[in-house]
């Protein structure tokens, strides 16, 4: 069976948050996933702890160079299979109900192609709350996103419902918030 929503990650020496981020897709409610987990490169203990994952639903590629977040991103996009695909940064965890609510959201309205999702933004660990971002944006979103603004997109939190003949690949000569 093919999986219904491809979860793609594209980390970077992200060691220190990643088993919490790993724990957070095992235990979906939904469990029709794929996840891709791209290792970026990383020269921490990020692909040791991928290694340690037995799990038939998680794909994980060792990239020997860093291809930039859009590049990892890409390089699992190339892989995804599913009807429906969400980002997830290894530094990031998954509410357990994460993918079954955005895909409730679809199949309220067959003419959506994107679903946005809630975010909790901690600082140092998951006890340190220091903010909240919940969606309330309807309509299309392109004049908010070209500007920013911050009220249609926070982070990688949209799933994306795949639609014949359009491409979701990143521009790999564009960049936004580099450090």
């Amino acid at each position: 069976m093919n999986p219904q929503v491809s979860i793609i990650t594209a980390t970077y020496n992200d060691g220190r948050f990643l088993n919490e981020c790993i724990d957070s897709v095992i235990n979906q409610v939904f469990m029709n996933w794929e996840w891709i987990v791209v290792n970026n490169g990383s020269s921490d203990n990020t692909e040791q702890l991928l290694k340690a994952i037995d799990d038939p639903r998680i794909h994980v590629c060792h990239l020997s160079e860093n291809l930039g977040v859009s590049g990892g991103r890409n390089h699992g996009l190339k892989q995804a299979i599913g009807t429906y695909i969400c980002f997830l940064d290894g530094d990031d965890i998954l509410p357990s109900t994460s993918l079954q609510a955005r895909l409730k959201a679809f199949e309220s309205d067959a003419s959506l192609e994107f679903v946005d999702g809630c975010v909790k933004s901690f600082k140092g660990d998951l006890s340190n709350l220091v903010g909240e971002y919940k969606p309330a944006f309807q309509g299309n979103p392109r004049s908010r996103l070209l500007s920013l603004d911050g009220s249609v997109f926070y982070g990688n939190t949209w799933m994306i419902k795949r639609v014949e003949g359009k491409s979701y690949f990143f521009n790999e000569a564009i960049s936004h918030g580099k450090s």
